[in-house]
């Protein structure tokens, strides 16, 4: 069994905590104009470039057999809980309900969906190491969701797909580039990044300071124009470092707790905003910030998680539930050689 990355585990961890807040936030309409855009600017970047470093700790594969069994299992890690959570909450009306969540992702656990075509599209990329064939592939597939903007299709909302892209392909040339330079030897802790010291922290202060001002000054929900929409990707790109490399040096219960929400990130994703507006739904919401708006938020959040945990265990005690909710197939047939 492969050691896990406690720092990894504990960037999964905040990201996990930020979509959850975030949750908190705005399904109880509470959208303030600045923590909400930092949390919405950096939650899914953050976690899309730590899924595409990951892969640079995959199997390498050469064969068309080991390709298809490697998106067979990503299949059932992403597609199985996407359709199966889809089916659940519109039980009256599946048919209608795949229909609309296939053109509006947004309707579903997109995410899901959007990290099942990164991930495949990474798969062919690195079929056989070959950096050419890597490079077309990757440049192929944002073409074609370009065209496919362009000619109006939302089939699997290909505006996601391309907004995500770059976060998961930098993680994967991010790692790259720490292993080439010796930063990243090994997929665990083992590493040479505690040498950087007082100048890591400081580039972390530096990054964040440019994330605050960048949400200060623009708004991270909406891009009317090309340069809101570059705002918002240099938003995502400093809040996001300056999260890893904060996490670096966060030590003791503090990380393993972070590391232990961290491995149950796609558990948290698919349980967890079921119940984010029990406390708040007959009330009128607050939107500025200040005591009162920070209190419902954090209670929201805290009833979130005592109630997100026990569910996630009941349904990962059960084999069926924890297959078919969760996607977790592989752990099983893993379990029998």
């Amino acid at each position: 069994m492969k050691e896990r990355s406690q720092t990894v585990d504990a960037v999964k961890g905040v990201a996990a905590i930020l979509v959850m807040i975030g949750h908190c936030i705005v399904l109880n309409h509470m959208e303030d104009g600045l923590v909400y855009d930092m949390i919405k600017s950096v939650q899914m970047p953050l976690f899309m470039i730590v899924s595409g470093y990951l892969v640079l700790y995959a199997k390498e594969v050469d064969t068309w057999s080991g390709l298809i069994s490697q998106i067979k299992t990503r299949a059932t890690v992403c597609l199985v809980p996407f359709f199966v959570w889809t089916i659940l909450l519109h039980p009256f009306t599946i048919k209608e309900s795949l229909g609309t969540v296939m053109f509006q992702l947004d309707k579903g656990l997109w995410f899901l969906m959007v990290l099942f075509l990164l991930s495949t599209v990474m798969n062919l990329a690195k079929f056989r190491s070959n950096p050419i064939l890597f490079g077309g592939v990757w440049l192929l597939f944002c073409v074609l969701l370009l065209l496919q903007i362009q000619m109006g299709n939302t089939f699997l909302s290909p505006h996601l797909s391309l907004y995500y892209a770059p976060f998961y392909l930098g993680g994967y040339l991010g790692g790259v580039a720490m292993q080439y330079f010796g930063f990243a030897k090994t997929k665990t802790d083992k590493t040479k990044t505690d040498k950087a010291g007082l100048g890591s922290v400081l580039v972390a202060v530096i990054l964040f300071a440019l994330f605050f001002y960048l949400n200060f000054r623009f708004d991270m929900i909406k891009a009317t124009n090309k340069a809101e929409l570059i705002m918002q990707i240099l938003s995502a790109i400093t809040g996001s470092l300056a999260i890893l490399l904060a996490v670096q040096k966060i030590k003791g219960k503090s990380k393993q707790l972070l590391s232990l929400i961290g491995r149950y990130t796609l558990e948290i994703y698919v349980i967890h905003y079921h119940f984010a507006t029990l406390l708040w739904r007959n009330t009128e919401p607050v939107t500025t910030l200040g005591a009162l708006w920070i209190s419902r938020v954090f209670l929201s959040w805290a009833l979130m998680t005592l109630l997100t945990v026990p569910v996630i265990v009941l349904f990962k005690r059960n084999k069926l539930t924890d297959i078919l909710l969760f996607g977790q197939l592989d752990r099983y047939l893993k379990n029998k050689h």
